[in-house]
């Protein structure tokens, strides 16, 4: 199967929590939304990667560590996009970001992309969000089990079980994976459990989750453009980490009387982090975290008609807190160190949303604002003198329409607004450099026109131009009065570009190509460090952003024949891209590549045996570059992407008739 990008007619996410379901129809932004049985791939960054606008590289060296953002923003120094799993944001306490291994590809039941600024999720959200929804009982009793080997010493195995019994419904699952590592001498090992017990009534519906996983992952790093081309899976440095994650959520939603309904989340996660060795071409490190959050949320829906026209209200409150301890301890060649922090990050928001019938069966208006207030109290354990404490707060607006003029042809417009506050580790400082109390939080204005068509016999197709506008975007520049680098706000960045959808429909037969146009810039003019220190280079407004490719193509297919078998094939290309410390776009670009992916399946009954291949042709592209200071001089640094894999899996289903 290929994934359905923007073909389903309910958008869950519409709200902050999940409530009455929007139909796509009352969206004014673009939603993508992907079940389960078209999520294929080795994370969940990786299954959804090729839709429309996502920016997807590595820069661990691990398959399972990928880095993804949305439209031209690429996490870089912190991620621009919120994930949440079943309504609890999962973007660690520290630096905001995803740890996507710990999202178990087994558990999804469904995922849905919202690319633009999603202001009712408050905070951080100028990318986008991406919510996930986890599986959850059945009626009746569903099991399934499946075990794999790939290449690279590859070997994973997942199992579940769901059903209801008591009036309850549960499911529980458990995956383990373990390979060798395209990268030699960096390997991974991953285990994960997931639970759910839920009751369903007419006016109820409560649900209760744990998550629980234990890692151990090998990161292969970054190579110079010599040795990346002499052998890609050499490593010339080593990061080891190992993290234990819990976490528990309920969520609840219950219908007060016909059109009014309430929902409610809590949550409690804490993920220990513990690094015993970081090995760098001229430092050794070792270092451990711990982060922890909680927190909760409440919203009340009215939905209902007023004069033949649909209204609908949505407003609640947020909030919640994440504390972040850590500390390490190294050298630099000869010269030692030592770090220590603690930081707090206590948040609260409201939020109050409409969406009503201009006309009955016309255009449908939609409107809204959010206010948040963020504050981060930072510790220095080292250093006292960089201790601190900063509040932020902003109100952001958004309104759109939506218009359905018949012959299935849709059409939306919309404008939103979202911030975000700066980090603590952009905020405070290591050892005795000065901090950066001062900061001013990063602004989007965010404009987005979309049409839609579909046709029952002839598939659908999908189409978005946007222009975003940013404020004070974050950026470490050489300030050449102290000598050393710092964080500073920058005037003004934008990311416009467009994006198309195609979904044909040819017999039985499923078909996906989606193409992306992304144009990342700066748009004032400031000055920026660059290797070998204390070099400096002038970026000018119209420069490209770094690890932002302005063309991106999918494409793919998936054919059933006789006797239960199907195949499939797909493919991608994305351009070539900016390195990281090249702003001023000065230096030869990191080239862009193609891959062909092919994949075959057998069903009998129960029964399912696939074989896969990616990277048929085993193409030697890197996913990743850096410009730094190798001996005094400039020297490229890439992160090689895995060469070609293949895959088999043998798969049992069962279900209760």
């Amino acid at each position: 199967m290929v994934p359905s990008s923007a073909a389903l007619l309910a958008v869950l996410s519409a709200f902050r929590l999940t409530d009455v379901p929007v139909d796509q129809g009352r969206y004014p932004q673009t939603a993508r939304v992907v079940e389960s049985v078209d999520l294929r791939g080795d994370t969940l960054a990786d299954a959804i990667g090729r839709l429309p606008g996502v920016v997807l590289y590595n820069q661990s060296g691990n398959p399972f560590q990928p880095t993804l953002d949305l439209r031209g923003w690429n996490a870089s120094p912190g991620p621009a996009t919120i994930v949440l799993v079943d309504g609890v944001r999962v973007n660690e306490a520290d630096l905001g970001q995803v740890n996507w291994q710990l999202i178990p590809l087994e558990n999804v039941e469904r995922v849905e992309v919202l690319p633009g600024p999603s202001t009712i999720y408050g905070k951080d959200a100028l990318a986008g969000v991406v919510a996930v929804f986890t599986k959850r009982g059945t009626k009746k009793t569903e099991a399934s089990a499946s075990a794999g080997i790939g290449s690279y010493g590859r070997a994973d195995a997942d199992a579940s079980v769901r059903g209801a019994a008591g009036g309850y419904d549960y499911a529980v699952s458990g995956a383990h994976a373990r390979e060798d590592g395209y990268r030699r001498g960096a390997s991974s090992r991953m285990t994960a459990v997931n639970g759910s017990l839920g009751r369903r009534t007419s006016k109820d519906d409560v649900r209760l989750t744990y998550a629980f996983a234990d890692d151990r992952l090998d990161q292969g790093g970054s190579l110079t453009q010599g040795e990346f081309e002499a052998d890609p899976r050499q490593r010339i440095s080593l990061v080891k980490t190992d993290s234990l994650l819990n976490a528990v959520a309920l969520n609840g939603r219950r219908t007060f009387v016909e059109g009014l309904s309430g929902a409610v989340m809590g949550q409690f996660r804490e993920r220990l982090e513990n690094t015993p060795l970081n090995r760098g071409r001229s430092s050794v490190s070792a270092s451990a975290a711990k982060l922890r959050s909680a927190g909760g949320a409440g919203q009340l829906t009215a939905d209902g008609e007023v004069a033949g026209r649909r209204l609908t209200l949505n407003g609640g409150v947020e909030g919640a807190r994440a504390d972040a301890e850590s500390s390490s301890a190294g050298s630099f060649g000869a010269a030692p160190f030592r770090s220590a922090s603690g930081t707090r990050d206590t948040r609260l928001g409201s939020w109050l949303t409409g969406s009503a019938d201009l006309w009955p069966s016309g255009p449908v208006l939609t409107a809204g604002a959010r206010w948040d207030r963020t504050t981060i109290d930072y510790k220095n354990r080292v250093t006292p003198a960089n201790d601190g404490m900063r509040s932020y707060a902003r109100t952001s607006p958004r309104v759109g329409v939506n218009w359905a003029p018949g012959a299935g042809v849709s059409l939306r417009a919309s404008y939103a607004e979202a911030f975000r506050a700066p980090t603590s580790g952009e905020l405070s400082a290591l050892g005795p450099f000065a901090s950066t109390p001062d900061l001013r939080p990063v602004r989007t204005r965010s404009w987005e026109a979309g049409a839609g068509w579909r046709h029952p016999a002839w598939g659908e197709v999908d189409a978005a131009v946007y222009r975003a506008a940013a404020e004070d975007e974050i950026y470490a520049v050489f300030d050449p009065v102290a000598g050393f680098g710092k964080n500073r706000n920058i005037d003004r960045t934008r990311r416009q570009g467009i994006e198309v959808s195609l979904r044909p429909r040819i017999g039985k037969a499923d078909a996906r190509l989606d193409y992306a146009y992304t144009e990342a810039t700066f748009q004032g003019r400031f000055a920026l460090d660059k290797a070998p220190f204390p070099a400096t280079q002038t970026v000018t407004p119209g420069s490209e952003i770094p690890m932002v490719p302005r063309h991106r193509l999918s494409v793919g297919a998936s054919v059933p024949l006789p006797r239960g078998f199907r195949v499939g094939a797909g493919g991608q290309c994305v351009g070539s891209s900016r390195f990281f410390g090249d702003e001023a776009n000065l230096e030869r670009k990191l080239p862009g590549y193609c891959t062909l992916d092919l994949d075959a399946s057998l069903e009998r009954g129960d029964w399912t045996v696939s074989v896969g291949a990616k990277n048929v042709l085993d193409e030697g592209y890197a996913t990743r570059g850096i410009l730094s200071a190798s001996g005094g001089r400039l020297e490229r640094f890439v992160v090689p992407a895995v060469g070609r894999t293949v895959s088999a899996r043998l798969r049992w289903r069962f279900a209760a008739r």
